[in-house]
Formats: C-alpha cells, structure tokens, sequence
C-alpha cells in the first residue's frame, strides 16, 4: 500500500523545484519497490512557509534495510537525486525510519 500525504498549498511550486520534488519521489518509490520488502509506502509532500520557506519530499517504508548502506550507496538513482537537491541548495537524509527507511529532501522555495 503507498499512502499519499500533502500538507500545504502547491499552487505556485513550479520550474526546478517541482521537476526536483517529482524526481525524489520517483526515485525513491521506485527503490523502495524494488528493493525492500515493504508493504506500507508513505510519501509525505510538505510546504514549509516561514523562516524555512522549502517544500519537504519525504518517503518511508517497513521494508528494513541499512540506511548507512544506502545513504553510502554509489547507484545513479540516489546520486542523482542527491545531485539535483543540492544543485537547489537543498539537503538530502537518509535515516532509519520505525521499521525500515526514511529518505528526505528538503527544497529551497527560492531556488
């Protein structure tokens, strides 16, 4: 099951930074598909208005896994991804999540 959770107004989230947030969410749905066991997916899509002023692109699954391993991971996909979110300075994590793995980036609006 993937649950979809959006929080904030999309309306004006366009150019670079929505192409980067679709990119992330891409990616990582993908991954974690294919290389865990999970059966709950949540991808989690934030505004954060404010001092912050960033969209938050979050994916957690159950599917276990070694965040180190894949944060060190050297595969196009992540490097990719990693790439586009700091070319927007923004920042990419990868932690574990309750029971399995949290990827997160977090977009500059301004950018």
């Amino acid at each position: 099951m993937i649950q979809l959770d959006l929080k904030g107004d999309f309306a004006d989230v366009r150019g670079a930074v929505a192409a980067t947030a679709y990119r992330v969410a891409q990616e990582c749905l993908t991954n974690s598909l294919r290389h865990s066991a999970a059966r709950e997916i949540v991808l989690r899509i934030e505004r954060r208005t404010g001092v912050e002023n960033a969209l938050l692109v979050r994916v957690e699954d159950d599917g276990g896994g070694d965040a180190a391993k894949v944060a060190q991971s050297v595969g196009f996909g992540l490097t990719g991804i990693r790439e586009r979110v700091t070319a927007l300075g923004g920042s990419l994590s990868i932690a574990r999540a309750r029971r399995g793995l949290s990827v997160a980036a977090t977009i500059p609006l301004a950018a």
